[in-house]
Order: structure tokens, then C-alpha cells, then sequence
């Protein structure tokens, strides 16, 4: 059997505006992973949604209710050993990249810029803008980078976890983000999800898997090993046979100011990718980016 029929790529919105684009991530991570099921989730099954895409009803709008739906009733839904979650702002880029040593953890996805530092007499903060990254080769110090949640890989056993281990969920708007569902997983409850045998993916594992923004740890990181993307700014608007067409919710003047977001861009690029910009040019290479096309 292949591996990737233990996988149900799927996508979850309780918006429906959403929902069609949610489908294009869907169909776009599934045609790169052969025999592998799909899965949209949203109020209303989308006009122009895939013909092997199935639908489910489901997820009602709302922050939270997004949160709680993908750590308590999203396993529910899956009937695969393993959830690809995609999202209309993060899908699969290369089947090339794939890799096995995917499966050999239960929650993987791209390193983001918050992470949780615990320190040797006990006491912990939260570091953003990768500063987290200055603590991981200090003693006694230990850090866990959230994952973007946003295009992931997840086990049954980390899906059902926080419903057998009877987690609480924090309240909205907690000062530490820990109200964002891959933040609680990959910080909040994380002791406790390792003590029933979760395995999360260690860094060097969550750069090739994904990218959501470049950190300093990409300097050397070969770009176009990386299987899938995950970013706000990035959004599917049109599919073709290679690639297709994502708009970009920031300007190319705004992207060179981004630390590596040109990389990324060329690495879409490589991809098949083009570019709509917020004034609606198009582009498809970097050298065409300041005109359009």
C-alpha cells in the first residue's frame, strides 16, 4: 500500500468565502500524493469544488470555534492514520520533497517565529521574531518552536489526545497565543501530549516539511528541498497543471523587506508558480516582479 493512502488531505473553514480556495489547497497537496483521500470541511459544499474532493459539513464561523473544532472534533472526520491539514493560505509545493520520515511523528509542520523557552530554574518565556533560535545551543535550556498548524501532518493519536487527556483549552485572546490551537499543541500542553507517547518533529525535519516565514536557520537551508508553505500572505487563487497563480498580500517593495522572503519567492517561482500582486500584476520570475508582466 502506498503511504500516502494513509492520509486524508484535508481542509477546514468555517467561512465559507474560504471554502472554494480551501478546495483549489486540497486538490492542489492531493494530486502530488497518489491515493490519498480529501477532505473539505466548511458550512456549504463550494460550486466548482474537485469531483474527488468530498465534502462535509461542518465547523461553524468564528476564531474560536476554528481552534476548538481542529483539536477536538477534527479526528472525528478523518478515517486515515494521518490528517494532512491545508489551509487556503498553505498547500504541498513539490512531491519531489516529499519524504517518509514524515510519518515517523505525530504533529509536524513549519517552524514559525514564536517558541517558548524554558530555562534552567524553571521558569519559561515566550520569544518572538525568532529569538528563540539564540537559546538552542545554550545548556540546560529548553525550546519548543511552535509549528504553523496551518499546513500540517498529524497522527490519529495526536488528533484524539487532548479529548482522552481531558486537556482544558485556554480562553481566547491569552497574551501568549496560546488561544491558536498550534500554539497550545507545540507549547501549552506539550509535556503532557509527550508523556502519552506524541512525537513532534524536531527542527531540521519541520524546514524541509515547510516554510511559513525565513529565520536565520534558512541561510543554509536549501529552499527548493522544501515540501510545502504556509503563510497569510500567500493565498491560492488559481490552479493549472504545474503550478498556478497565488496572490500576495504585500507588495514586492514590502517582500524585499521581509528577511528571505525573495528566496521563497523564487522557490514559488521554481515551482510552477506565479505571482498577482495587490495592484493585480502578475509575475513569474523575480526580474519581472517590479513591472509585472
Amino acid at each position: 500500500m502506498s503511504d500516502f493512502a494513509k492520509i486524508t488531505v484535508v481542509g477546514v473553514t468555517g467561512l465559507q468565502d474560504r471554502a472554494f480556495r480551501t478546495g483549489l489547497a486540497i486538490e492542489q497537496t492531493a494530486r502530488l500524493l497518489p491515493a490519498s483521500s480529501a477532505l473539505l470541511i466548511s458550512p456549504e459544499r463550494p460550486a466548482g469544488l474537485a469531483a474527488g474532493i468530498r465534502h462535509q459539513s461542518g465547523c461553524t464561523p468564528g476564531y474560536a470555534a476554528y481552534q476548538r473544532f481542529m483539536l477536538f472534533d477534527l479526528a472525528d472526520c478523518i478515517d486515515t492514520e494521518f490528517a494532512l491539514v491545508v489551509q487556503h493560505d498553505g498547500w504541498a509545493l513539490s512531491a519531489e520533497n516529499w519524504s517518509t520520515e514524515f510519518l515517523q511523528y505525530d504533529y509536524i509542520g513549519a517552524p514559525v517565529h514564536l517558541g517558548q523557552v524554558k530555562m534552567p530554574d524553571g521558569t519559561s518565556q515566550y520569544l518572538r521574531h525568532f529569538l528563540w533560535v539564540e537559546q538552542l545551543q545554550k545548556p540546560d535550556v529548553t525550546v519548543n518552536f511552535v509549528m504553523n498548524g496551518g499546513f500540517s501532518l498529524r497522527t490519529q493519536k495526536l488528533m484524539r489526545a487532548p479529548r482522552e487527556l481531558s486537556l482544558q483549552f485556554p480562553p481566547p485572546l491569552n497574551e501568549n497565543d496560546e488561544n491558536l490551537e498550534d500554539v497550545w499543541l507545540s507549547t501549552t500542553v506539550r509535556t503532557d501530549l509527550e508523556r502519552h507517547g506524541i512525537r513532534f518533529a524536531p527542527l531540521h525535519m519541520a524546514c524541509q516539511f515547510s516554510i511559513e516565514h525565513a529565520a536565520v536557520f534558512h541561510q543554509k537551508f536549501p529552499m527548493k528541498s522544501i515540501f510545502g508553505h504556509h503563510s497569510r500572505m500567500r493565498r491560492v487563487e488559481e490552479l493549472m497543471e504545474r503550478g498556478g497563480v497565488l496572490s500576495y498580500a504585500a507588495s514586492f517593495e514590502d517582500c524585499k523587506k521581509l528577511f528571505g522572503e525573495i528566496a521563497v519567492l523564487a522557490m514559488l517561482f521554481d515551482q510552477g508558480w506565479m505571482v498577482r500582486w495587490p495592484d493585480g500584476r502578475l509575475s513569474n520570475r523575480i526580474i519581472a516582479t517590479a513591472r509585472g508582466r
